[in-house]
C-alpha cells in the first residue's frame, strides 16, 4: 500500500493512500472518523455503509464524512484522500464547497459521481500533484495541498449537480436538508428534537418534514434517532465505557431510557449487544 501524510502543529491532517484488494484492514482504518474521498481505480466495488449497500464502478468516486461507518468492502484498487475538518472546513469557501456542502451531509444516499473525460483528467492531475507535494519538502505545503483539494472538490461538486439535476433543482430545499444533516452531526448528543433543529434553521417543524418527504428516505426525527443509535453502537463496540457512561454521553436521562431506546432500534439491549459482538 502506498500512503503519505501531512500534519500541522495545530492538528490539520491530510492523508492519501492507494489500497489494493488484500489490504482491507488498512482501508478500514483509513475510512473511519474523518472526511474521505474514495476513487475506484479498479474493478467494480461494493461497500456496506451505514446499513446501505453501495456499489460503484471503475472511476466512480464516493464522498464520506466522519458520520459514515463502512463495515464491509469488496474492491480491487482504490485511491483514498482523507482529511479532517481542521484541514478542510473554512469560512472563505462557497457554501456548496465547504464541509457542509453538496458532497457532504447531503440526502440519505451516499454522494457519488462518475468521472468522465474532463473530471477524470482533473483527478489524475490532482492525484499526481498530491503525491508529489507529500513526498517532497518545501514551503507552502499546507496551501498547496488545500488548493489542489479545492480544485478537485469544485469539479466534483459541478459533476454531482449535473449528474443529479433532478435532486438539485430546488436549491433552497436541498440546502435545508443538507444544513439539517450537518447540524444533527454537530449536536446529536445534546439536541434530540426536530423542533430544536427547525428553530436553528428558522423553519417550522412541519415545513421541515414536508421538505424531507420530497427528497429524503427518512424523516427528520429518524435522522436524529439513527445518528444517536449509530454512536451508541460505536461506543459499545469500540470502547470499554459502561452503559451508564454511554447513556450520559448521549444525554439520556437515565440508563433505563437509553436501554429502551437502544432495544427499540437494535432489537436487543445494550448489554446483550455488547456480549454478542464480543462473543461472550
Amino acid at each position: 500500500m502506498f500512503s503519505a501524510q501531512y500534519q500541522t502543529e495545530i492538528n490539520e491532517t491530510f492523508t492519501i493512500a492507494e489500497v489494493g484488494q488484500h489490504e482491507m484492514e488498512a482501508l478500514d482504518q483509513m475510512l473511519q472518523g474523518e472526511f474521505c474521498i474514495v476513487w475506484n481505480v479498479g474493478e467494480a466495488a461494493v461497500f456496506f455503509i451505514d446499513d446501505q449497500l453501495v456499489s460503484f464502478k471503475h472511476n466512480c468516486v464516493l464522498f464520506l464524512t466522519e458520520a459514515n461507518v463502512v463495515e464491509h468492502t469488496m474492491f480491487t484498487s482504490l485511491r483514498v484522500i482523507r482529511f479532517n475538518s481542521a484541514f478542510f472546513c473554512g469560512e472563505q469557501k462557497h457554501a456548496d464547497l465547504d464541509c457542509q456542502g453538496v458532497l457532504f451531509f447531503g440526502a440519505s444516499n451516499i454522494p457519488k459521481i462518475l468521472l468522465e473525460a474532463d473530471g477524470l483528467s482533473v483527478y489524475q492531475w490532482g492525484w499526481k500533484w498530491l503525491v508529489k507535494e507529500l513526498q517532497q519538502q518545501g514551503a507552502y505545503k499546507l496551501e498547496m495541498l488545500q488548493n489542489v483539494l479545492d480544485v478537485m472538490i469544485t469539479m466534483s461538486t459541478r459533476t454531482f449537480k449535473l449528474q443529479n439535476i433532478e435532486f438539485m433543482t430546488h436549491n433552497f430545499e436541498v440546502d435545508i436538508i443538507r444544513e439539517y444533516h450537518y447540524l444533527v452531526e454537530k449536536h446529536y448528543k445534546t439536541l434530540t428534537t426536530v423542533e430544536a433543529y427547525a428553530k436553528m434553521l428558522a423553519i417550522s417543524p412541519k415545513s421541515l418534514s414536508n421538505i424531507f418527504r420530497k427528497y429524503d428516505d427518512r424523516t427528520p426525527k429518524e435522522v436524529i434517532r439513527e445518528r444517536r443509535q449509530l454512536q451508541a453502537v460505536r461506543m459499545l463496540k469500540n470502547t470499554s465505557r459502561s452503559i451508564k457512561e454511554i447513556a450520559n454521553e448521549l444525554s439520556f436521562s437515565d440508563i433505563y431510557t437509553f436501554s429502551r431506546f437502544f432495544k427499540m432500534n437494535a432489537g436487543i439491549s445494550p448489554s446483550h449487544y455488547r456480549k454478542k459482538i464480543k462473543g461472550t
